[in-house]
């Protein structure tokens, strides 16, 4: 039966462009999909407000202005790709007007007020230690343990000395200073 096996055919399926590119973890057949909804949302004023507003009108633009800016030519050698064209064009589009305001209030308010930002480090952060080799910390733990633990001594050492001569007193200077630092 011809069709049902093609196992014998020696022609390759040919996967689409929209099959084969990504935007971030999207390929770009869904991507595009929820980008029209977005604009069409901002269009007639229908987005969400809040987080589920500010956190979706972030990814779907920054998902594609990252992509832009990891295949601009000058720009992804010289100018660090899709972070600099995210942070650039993003910040030109709402300083033009080109986003209605309560579309920048949403956005403004999933940034600031929710600590967007701390969670993106804390993610980057997390993610970039739990993708390490475990050998390769264990090897930097062991040669770096000492260092710190001998200046987390001396930043608790200096400080008790500095409060006690200043008359704060170094108890209060490590327990009120040092250790909130550190920590």
């Amino acid at each position: 039966m011809k069709g049902d096996n093609d196992v014998g055919n020696n022609t390759l399926k040919r996967n689409s462009v929209l099959e084969t590119t990504y935007f971030g973890f999207m390929q770009a057949k869904y991507y595009l999909a929820f980008l029209v909804i977005v604009i069409v949302g901002i269009l007639f004023n229908a987005t969400p407000g809040g987080f589920l507003g500010g956190f979706l009108i972030c990814t779907m633009f920054g998902l594609l202005l990252g992509k832009v800016g990891d295949n601009l030519p000058i720009v992804k050698d010289y100018f660090g790709g899709g972070p600099f064209v995210t942070i650039f064009v993003a910040a030109a589009l709402v300083y033009f007007n080109v986003f209605p305001e309560k579309v920048v209030d949403s956005i403004g308010s999933f940034i600031k007020s929710m600590d967007y930002i701390g969670l993106a480090v804390g993610a980057l952060i997390c993610g970039s230690i739990l993708t390490m080799d475990r050998e390769v910390l264990i090897k930097a733990g062991s040669r770096y343990i000492l260092p710190v633990l001998a200046g987390i001594i001396f930043a608790f050492g200096i400080t008790g000395i500095v409060g006690q001569i200043l008359g704060f007193g170094w108890r209060e200077a490590i327990m009120f200073i040092s250790l909130p630092i550190m920590g």
